[in-house]
């Protein structure tokens, strides 16, 4: 092997800073620049958010005001969607609900709640006159096919807004399929 003249060192040398400088930039200057990118885009957009922000605290007590008649509206929408019925009322809606699906009603247990819960008790104040639900408690047993059980299912949690389901179990037996549903009927004071 011949020793490298000087004109080789040099190229080599060259070459060598060229490819230190074309790493540091590939693995170093690029991905910090996407990174710089990216940070000033989330800036802009935290500074409209913020700006947004500052827009809805200047517009409060116009919103307020807006927020008063809004509530007192859904007040009287709810009057009209949640009137009070009586037990024997509440049993002829739930069995026409079940036999509307084909199924079998086996029993049923309806009681009034003890107590009345408020419209939104999160955030009620203390002395306020809120209005309240009366709450029935129904337990519902049924029998029929899978696909009469699914249909009372998909009924009451879809289709009355004023019927809670807290709580269904479905068993399996040989002719029939048996659900026991656990509602909650809201209705208006």
């Amino acid at each position: 092997m011949q020793p490298l003249s000087s004109r080789d060192k040099l190229i080599l040398v060259l070459l060598t800073i060229f490819v230190m400088l074309t790493a540091v930039v590939v693995w170093g200057v690029i991905p910090l620049s996407d990174q710089i990118r990216s940070t000033k885009a989330y800036l802009v957009e935290t500074e409209e958010r913020i700006a947004e922000m500052e827009r809805n605290i200047a517009e409060f007590p116009f919103n307020s005001k807006e927020n008063v008649r809004l509530k007192q509206q859904l007040l009287e929408v709810g009057k009209s969607q949640f009137d009070i019925i009586t037990a024997p009322g509440v049993d002829k809606l739930i069995t026409g609900i079940v036999l509307s699906k084909s199924l079998e009603c086996r029993n049923l247990t309806i009681a009034l709640a003890n107590k009345p819960e408020a419209v939104n008790p999160y955030l009620r104040k203390a002395g306020s006159d809120a209005p309240t639900l009366s709450v029935y408690n129904v337990k519902l047993t049924a029998a029929g096919s899978m696909e009469s059980v699914l249909a009372l299912v998909d009924v009451m949690t879809n289709e009355y807004p004023s019927v809670s389901v807290t709580k269904f179990n479905i068993t399996y037996n040989k002719d029939y399929i048996l659900i026991t549903m656990e509602l909650k009927l809201y209705m208006h004071e």
